[in-house]
């Protein structure tokens, strides 16, 4: 039965043992490096015009990855900028430029009174 511990009422009933979980395995962390985190929070999120078949646009501008948009495949510019990242660190990068550009079109929606626009109140 191997390394697996059985107590007495398991073993009467005939059930399989439970392997143990080994402790060695490395589990992923997705705390970010002070460099990375300093990269996501610094960058600039822009909202751009609505599209009627892909919504807002949010323009991110970064320092080390350039500008992007949230729609593109973050995942191999993420991997290129930081290539000692493991998965789940990658997947919690662009989780983070998601809400930060929800955040954005969020406040860009807020009611109130608009903005002037010279192109539409010249009168």
């Amino acid at each position: 039965m191997g390394d697996a511990w059985q107590c007495k009422p398991c073993q009467d009933k005939k059930l399989a043992p439970v392997e143990p979980v080994s402790k060695t395995k490395k589990k992923l962390t997705a705390k970010l490096p002070p460099h990375v985190q300093d990269v996501v929070d610094g960058a600039t999120i822009n909202v751009k015009s609505y599209d009627e078949e892909n919504g807002y646009r949010v323009l991110v501008n970064t320092s080390l990855m350039g500008h992007f948009y949230i729609a593109d495949d973050l995942t191999g510019r993420v991997e290129k900028a930081f290539p000692g990242l493991n998965e789940s660190q990658v997947q919690r990068v662009i989780a983070m430029f998601v809400a930060r550009g929800k955040a954005a079109i969020a406040r860009a929606r807020l009611p109130g009174k608009p903005k002037r626009n010279f192109v539409t109140d010249w009168d």
